[in-house]
């Protein structure tokens, strides 16, 4: 029988329940490293790309651990990608992301149209819900600020100058019409 609070005579000094959450955490990186490197390859990303929306993903899963709350990994990656390339000056537009993305296997549109925004309770008709909105969104009022010092300092690092506004993936009114609207 395996008691959580017993140390793992094979894992060094961690009680067994650490040694699963350690290879839980291994597990659920390998498999964002497989994702972020297939999104990377079709977006036509270099190495240096790749391993920096890595470095963005293992911050905010040790960091800001409250941005996989009730959300699909794959959005994290997706604001990932998209803060590492404008950071470091690669001309990638969240439609550009989005495209690819919607050729993974995985893809499930609700991952990119419907991201909760605010784990509180909101009242609507009569209905108790939580915000949701679509990835932009999700990018600008929550990723960003809970990412924004690692995302310039990532930017700063590699030597790149850094843009003022790590937000704001485009503006809406462009002439292209809502990104989104498919």
């Amino acid at each position: 029988m395996v008691v959580p609070q017993r140390p793992n005579p094979q894992a060094g000094g961690e009680t067994c329940a650490e040694t699963c959450i350690n290879v839980f955490f291994q597990k659920v990186l390998k498999l964002a490293a497989v994702r972020i490197r297939n999104l990377c390859e079709r977006l036509q990303q270099s190495q240096q790309v790749v391993e920096r929306v890595n470095r963005a993903l293992h911050h905010a899963l040790n960091h800001e651990t409250g941005l996989f709350f009730n959300r699909h990994i794959d959005q994290i990656i997706l604001c990932c990608v998209y803060g590492i390339c404008k950071v470091s000056k690669v001309n990638v537009t969240f439609r550009d992301i989005i495209y690819h993305y919607r050729k993974q296997p995985q893809c499930k549109p609700y991952v990119f149209r419907n991201v909760l925004l605010d784990g509180s309770v909101v009242w609507r008709s009569g209905k108790a819900g939580q915000e949701t909105g679509d990835i932009i969104r999700f990018y600008n009022e929550v990723f960003v600020p809970s990412t924004k010092s690692f995302l310039l300092q990532v930017g700063s690092s590699a030597g790149v100058a850094v843009p003022s506004s790590v937000g704001v993936p485009y503006e809406r009114n462009q002439g292209e019409g809502d990104p989104l609207s498919w």
